[in-house]
């Protein structure tokens, strides 16, 4: 048996060359982590995780009308014309939503002139239509939205896509950025003023969901967004499996419900010949969109190996 002091350094020399490499490899690890060779992957293994914790019941606060290929068929009508939208809002408005979200660019007329007035004025008197514009940045000059919509009832509709092109994260609060260009249209989705703070669309509709029940925004001693007990801490420049979001505005990573059949859907038709049932309008969010391929409004999920596609 080897003499006690023999062991004792023994043990120290395996306890020093373990510490050692234990510290050569995690900060290897946080080196490679931190010029993003690991990015890739991490954000692959978070997809399998969102895949692999199971799909959530379908959620009956939201109604999404999408506007399909069988509907651009049927109307022969791409884009869709302003009084077929102003048509869809009126029906949709008579059933009492708690509000209506418009994620349909309607900066330029389409169809009719008359149509498109009624469009206006149907957005400029309704208390409850939101509609989305793009905000601006130094290579896009931003689209603005719908003409006669309220400024408290206008939201952008831009996500942040990650290198791989999908969407795995959700922007709360933003600034439009100055456009390299002056066009001469001046609008608050181009309006670079730093005191010009922007809501997303699903985060305006959700907020106006939850005044009805009650729960306002707050904002912690911190500066974070606080609703009833829940904290949303935004993303920072490197987050989990992140090396850089590039997040400069209030981010979030989304919470997807499902792949598929997370909301209850229905098309413009079902809309305009009256097959909705009313239950599924009154106190929602309802959203109107395409959903038609043509339409080149699709992006990739974590939920891309499964098919599904976010809209």
């Amino acid at each position: 048996m080897a003499p006690k002091r023999f062991q004792n350094r023994t043990w120290k020399q395996f306890l020093n060359t373990a510490l050692l490499t234990s510290l050569v490899v995690t900060t290897g690890v946080a080196v490679i982590r931190q010029i993003g060779w690991l990015q890739e992957n991490e954000l692959k293994t978070y997809d399998q995780f969102i895949e692999l914790r199971g799909a959530d019941s379908l959620d009956e606060r939201i109604l999404v009308v999408g506007i399909d290929e069988n509907d651009i068929q049927s109307r022969q009508e791409y884009p869709i014309h302003d009084d077929t939208l102003a048509d869809v809002l009126e029906i949709l408005d008579a059933q009492n939503p708690l509000v209506i979200g418009v994620d349909i660019g309607r900066d330029v007329p389409q169809g009719p002139p008359e149509g498109r007035q009624r469009l206006i004025d149907l957005v400029a008197t309704s208390e409850r239509i939101a509609t989305a514009c793009a905000m601006s940045s130094s290579e896009e000059p931003g689209v603005p939205a719908t003409p006669g919509t309220d400024p408290g009832l206008i939201g952008f509709a831009d996500f942040p896509l990650d290198p791989d092109g999908a969407v795995r994260r959700s922007i709360l609060v933003s600034q439009p950025e100055e456009f390299a260009l002056d066009l001469g249209i001046s609008h608050p989705c181009n309006d670079p003023d730093p005191e010009n703070e922007l809501l997303s669309l699903g985060f305006l509709l959700s907020l106006i969901y939850l005044e009805a029940e009650d729960i306002f925004p707050e904002s912690t001693p911190w500066g974070d967004i606080q609703m009833g007990n829940t904290i949303f801490t935004p993303l920072f420049e490197q987050t989990g499996g992140y090396a850089s979001t590039g997040a400069t505005d209030y981010q979030l990573m989304l919470n997807y419900r499902a792949a598929t059949d997370a909301v209850r859907q229905v098309s413009l038709t079902d809309v305009l010949e009256n097959r909705v049932d009313p239950s599924w309008i009154n106190d929602r969010i309802v959203l109107i969109g395409y959903t038609s391929s043509i339409a080149k409004d699709f992006f990739n999920t974590p939920y891309t190996t499964t098919n599904s596609v976010f809209r």
